[in-house]
């Protein structure tokens, strides 16, 4: 399996866009959901070692539009999960390369765009994934985050919801070049 593709940004970057591309290129797994590992499944269902955690977190997984667009046959990765995974990448690793398996390919990315505060951890699970980060420009990411009702305003402050969408950008930005993510800028 060659190694896996990393495409971060803040939510409305272009993250899907360029995910697109990367399949209409070919050799990619076709993968058409985000699997959100890092920030929702580990904080959820915490400790991957522990086979309770691992099941109760198989169970609703199952049940999730990540595992009807996945392709993969319910029992066998249950198996290959219970059996193999130790950790919130394992998964993410186990999950994703047999649905490169299973469509002939021997590559996959992830297009989640909040992968960006958990890199140094994905760079640790993943040592030889390549990452891109784009960064669009804050005046329109913010007007795209706002108009789809994702930005929130700042603590006791109702009315700033486009500052807010550009502190987010900011500080997403600064945590990839923390990171020294390579980028593409839109």
């Amino acid at each position: 399996m060659k190694p896996p593709v990393f495409i971060v940004g803040c939510p409305r970057s272009g993250t899907s866009y360029l995910y697109h591309l990367f399949l209409s290129a070919g050799g990619f797994a076709e993968f058409h959901t985000q699997m959100n590992v890092f920030d929702v499944l580990e904080p959820i269902y915490g400790d991957m070692s522990s086979d309770a955690n691992k099941r109760r977190m198989m169970k609703d997984w199952l049940a999730s539009k990540a595992f009807k667009v996945s392709g993969l046959q319910a029992d066998d990765i249950a198996t290959k999960v219970l059996e193999e995974c130790h950790s919130a990448g394992d998964f993410l690793r186990i999950v994703m390369e047999e649905v490169a398996l299973n469509q002939g390919v021997d590559r996959w990315a992830d297009s989640t765009p909040t992968n960006v505060p958990h890199m140094m951890r994905i760079k640790r699970d993943f040592a030889d994934a390549k990452f891109v980060h784009i960064i669009r420009d804050p005046r329109d990411l913010a007007l795209s985050l706002d108009k789809k009702g994702w930005s929130r305003p700042l603590p006791g402050d109702k009315r700033n919801s486009l500052l807010a969408a550009a502190v987010y950008w900011e500080w997403i930005v600064r945590k990839g070049e923390d990171w020294g993510i390579p980028r593409l800028r839109s």
